[in-house]
């Protein structure tokens, strides 16, 4: 059972796929066919010493100071660990493939709580047209002054959405394990 869903600047693909060539969103996504083409991006990235992987945390803030240098390094060395830069770019690249096929996918039906920022330079808020025709319950927070990386540029303002938002749909967040269920035989009408 989902008892909610949040989201800072992602997209649903559904409007995605809807909005790319009707608008200038098409312009805002012209590096998406870089991280397309598997092994071409995941060498291109790490070149010259990251300064793409740098270039994309600078530009995608509207707060220049988001990202102070150590902080960008440490993100370059992390991102450069073999696999990584792969796991991050099949996103891109399954969200391709689904928009190819046309996939329709399920109206969410749980809260969901979209955080965008105004000045996201990669993400245009028309992206968020249409929103209740694929979402039950949207609750959409547009932060003013604020880029790509929401959560970087807007920690404050993020966290104290987060928890009015869990608490508003009476889901109180745990660390602890649920137990492990014993196994047993089940049998199901089919």
């Amino acid at each position: 059972h989902v008892t909610g869903v949040q989201t800072c600047a992602l997209p649903i693909s559904t409007l995605y796929r809807r909005t790319l060539w009707r608008s200038r969103q098409w312009l805002r996504s012209a590096y998406v066919p870089v991280f397309m083409v598997p092994g071409f991006a995941e060498r291109v990235l790490p070149a010259w010493n990251g300064w793409l992987l740098k270039e994309m945390f600078r530009r995608g803030a509207a707060k220049r100071d988001a990202f102070t240098p150590d902080l960008l390094a440490r993100y370059v060395q992390a991102a450069c660990q073999p696999g990584r830069l792969t796991g991050g770019l099949n996103y891109y690249r399954a969200n391709a493939r689904l928009g190819f096929e046309g996939l329709q996918l399920p109206r969410i039906t749980a809260p969901t709580l979209v955080l965008w920022g105004d000045r996201d330079p990669a993400l245009g808020l028309n992206l968020l047209d249409g929103l209740s025709s694929v979402v039950a319950e949207p609750r959409i927070e547009i932060l003013h002054g604020i880029g790509h990386w929401v959560p970087h540029e807007a920690q404050d303002v993020v966290t104290t959405s987060l928890l009015r938002f869990w608490a508003s749909v009476d889901a109180k967040p745990s660390l602890e394990r649920p137990p492990l269920a014993t196994p047993r035989a089940t049998t199901t009408d089919r």
